[in-house]
Parts: structure tokens; C-alpha cells; sequence
């Protein structure tokens, strides 16, 4: 296994859960969009594609770096160019997690600067990814819905939350697989 990330604190964190359950994993620090070379089998990314500069060209990249294996693209239905329903939702969310005082779950966020050069930055549709994955060598492909993922994150969150729902998860598979 191979894990790819920008940031060395994360391979750092992932190295030594790896080493904690005995896992050999070779971590590469870089960019998402010039993976190592492969070939790999599988593909495997997790809200990753909205915060690439180019997604097309890095869905490109990891096919050529998996010329004959899957994709799998973890991603959630957030912001106000996905669904404008949901990002007010979202918006509450965050409301009632600062009157509790209750710290982010992830990292900070990204600079107005940085955003602007995130094509994706203002979300995007499930539609969207499926065609920026077609359109990238990687057909077919095929969307879930993680509903199962969603339901334990419900169950996990405190009530007010709660009641506001979770953002939307799904899964885009493609290639053989599909």
C-alpha cells in the first residue's frame, strides 16, 4: 500500500497507526495530482479532488499511475455551488457547533486567496465528478450513496446537531469494478 500527501504531519500520523497494527505502508510526500508511478490497483481518495487545482488533469494522472485498476472517490455534497439547500444546513451546523463551543473536526480553513484557485473550492455536484471522471479515461463509473455512512455519523453527533442532519456522503467507483 502507498499513501500520497501533502502534508508530512499526516503521513506521520499515518505512519505510526500503520506501525501500531503491524501494517506496511510506503508513504510518498507530494502532490496529489503527480502520484508515484504505478502500476496500482486501486485508486483511493477521500475529499481530496475539490482541493486540487486541476482535477481533470490530476483524475488523469492516477489513471495513468492505475492504467488497468478502480477509483474510488470518497466525497461529501457541501457548498453552496452543490446544493444551496445544504449549505445553509451546513451553515447551521457550524452555528450551533460555535454556541457549544465545540472545536473543528478538521483542519483550518483555507485562505479566500487559495479557495479562488480551487476550481471545486465552492463544492460541487455528484453529477460533476462523474463527468470530470468519464471525461478522464477512467469509464465506466457509477455513484452511491453512503447512507450507512451517514447514519452512524447522525448517531454519533450530540442532538441539536443531530437534528440539522449530516452532509451527504457518496462514493464515485469506476473502472472494472463498476
Amino acid at each position: 500500500m502507498t499513501a500520497l500527501d501533502v502534508a508530512p504531519a499526516m503521513l506521520q500520523r499515518l505512519q505510526a497507526k500503520a506501525e501500531r497494527q503491524d501494517l506496511s505502508i510506503t508513504a510518498v510526500l507530494g502532490d496529489a495530482a503527480q502520484p508515484p508511478d504505478g502500476p496500482f490497483d486501486v485508486i483511493i481518495e477521500r475529499d481530496v479532488v475539490w482541493t486540487l487545482t486541476d482535477p481533470a488533469a490530476a483524475l488523469r494522472a492516477w489513471r495513468r499511475a492505475a492504467p488497468h485498476g478502480r477509483l474510488v472517490l470518497l466525497e461529501s455534497l457541501w457548498g453552496g455551488a452543490a446544493d444551496p439547500t445544504e449549505a445553509v444546513r451546513a451553515r447551521a451546523r457550524k452555528g450551533v457547533r460555535a454556541l457549544r463551543r465545540t472545536p473543528p473536526d478538521h483542519h483550518g480553513e483555507y485562505s479566500e486567496q487559495m479557495r479562488q484557485a480551487l476550481p471545486l473550492a465552492g463544492g460541487t455536484t455528484p453529477e460533476r465528478l462523474l463527468e470530470l471522471v468519464d471525461a478522464s479515461g477512467w469509464e465506466p463509473s457509477a455513484l452511491h450513496r453512503l447512507r450507512d455512512v451517514e447514519w452512524a455519523l447522525e448517531l454519533a453527533a450530540p442532538l441539536p446537531e443531530r437534528l440539522l442532519g449530516v452532509t451527504p456522503r457518496f462514493a464515485v467507483l469506476a473502472g472494472a469494478w463498476v
